[in-house]
Formats: structure tokens, sequence, C-alpha cells
């Protein structure tokens, strides 16, 4: 009886150990969360939408931004930075282009026009009931995400997607989660694993109504940057 009992709680306290051992390691799946106190590096003179990225390359900041217009890509970044605060940052971002502000929102630096258009604005908001992936590389669950976009404003119709491929990207853990916006879905991508950040450009009039391009894209720290370099103000 005795032998049974301490064979029970030894059973129990392994399954604790193993609990315990799981979370921990959930919480290392994502990346800190973004403050105004945040210091981070490398504050580099350019375009200000490539400063904002090389900024958060190289300090795997999660970021969103969405582009209207070029005013990202004629905003100048004159001098260099060692280090800066995300609060310094933001204000720079809005001394920069004055139609731009900048915010911590899901735990990630959003970067917008100070004024959307009404149709980036609805498409961001789109809430999705569930939203369930396996595990896979940002781009792919960028993809899936699409798919339940499309599911859910033309049933009627399949899903297709035609880009490029981030090569090289991490995979990371499945995502399960129940009534999210797209915004906080993308959000919540790009502050997984080695973080990230994802562009959404300006979504075009009527575009719920005939969604067949995908409005955003996703990008990995952990991947090349191929495709970042060639990223600019103007969808294709």
């Amino acid at each position: 009886m005795f032998g049974s009992t301490i064979t029970t709680l030894f059973a129990m306290a392994f399954v604790i150990a193993l609990s315990l051992s799981a979370s921990f390691a959930d919480s290392k799946t994502q990346v800190a969360p973004v403050t105004k106190s945040s210091i981070v590096m490398g504050w580099q003179s350019g375009s200000l939408l490539s400063s904002l990225v090389q900024l958060g390359w190289n300090n795997r900041m999660p970021l969103g931004i969405v582009i209207e217009g070029d005013g990202l890509c004629k905003a100048q970044v004159s001098d260099n930075k060692a280090t800066i605060s995300v609060d310094q940052l933001i204000r720079q971002i809005t001394i920069l282009d004055p139609n731009y502000v900048a915010e911590i929102e899901h735990n990630t630096l959003y970067v917008h026009p100070r004024v959307m258009s009404s149709s980036t604005v609805d498409a961001l908001n789109i809430e999705l009931s569930r939203f369930t992936t396996e595990a896979s590389s940002a781009q792919d669950i960028g993809i899936s995400l699409w798919m339940y976009i499309r599911a859910l404003l033309v049933p009627q119709e399949g899903s297709a997607f035609s880009g490029g491929t981030q090569h090289g990207s991490e995979t990371l853990p499945p995502i399960n989660v129940s009534n999210r916006s797209v915004h906080q879905i993308l959000d919540f991508i790009v502050t997984m694993g080695q973080g990230g950040f994802w562009v959404m450009q300006e979504v075009p009039a009527q575009w719920q109504s005939n969604p067949k391009n995908i409005p955003y894209n996703i990008f990995s720290y952990s991947g090349d940057r191929y495709l970042v370099n060639s990223l600019g103000c103007h969808s294709d």
C-alpha cells in the first residue's frame, strides 16, 4: 500500500514537472513585447520604411506597417543613432511624416497613416470566429489566414495564392485562437518565434466583395532578406 502511494506521488510529480516544462517552453515561443521604454539599436539613415524594417530586423522587434501612398518612402532618416528608445522612435516617425503615427498594439509596434482608408480599416477589422493552423512558417500561416478570410467573404469560391517565398524561415508552433480580428492575428504571428513584421498596402475599395489579392505580406526575421529588399510603397 505504502509503495503504491509513493509510486503514485512520483507519477504525479513527473506529470507536474512535464506540465511546467511545457509551459516554460511555450513562453519561449514569443519574442519580448514592445514597450515605450524598450531600447533598440541601429536607427540608420535611409527612407523611413527601410529604416523601420532595418531596425526591426536588427532587434527582432515585432512590427506592423500599413502603407498608403508613398510617404514612408519619401520621408528620409538623415542621422544614425546607435540606440533609441521606442518612445523616441514613435515621436521620430511622426516628425518625419506627420501623416503617419506609431503606437504599440498587441505587443507590436504598429505604424500606420493617421487617417486610413475605410477599406483598409475594414480589412484589418475582419473578425474570425476561429483560426487554427498547423506548425508552419510565418508566411504559410499568413496564407492560411488568407484562406480563412476568403472563406468568410466569398465562401462559394476557392482560394489561391501566388507570390514569392521567403526561404529559411523557422517553423512556428500551431495556432488556435477564437474571435480575433485580422489585425490581432497578424500581430500575434509576428510576435512568435524570432519575430517578424507584416506589411499591408492600401486595400482597394469594394475589396471585400471581390477579394482576389492577398492584401498583406508577412516576413520572419529568421528567414532570408531577398524579398524584403524589394519592399516598396507601391503594390505590384
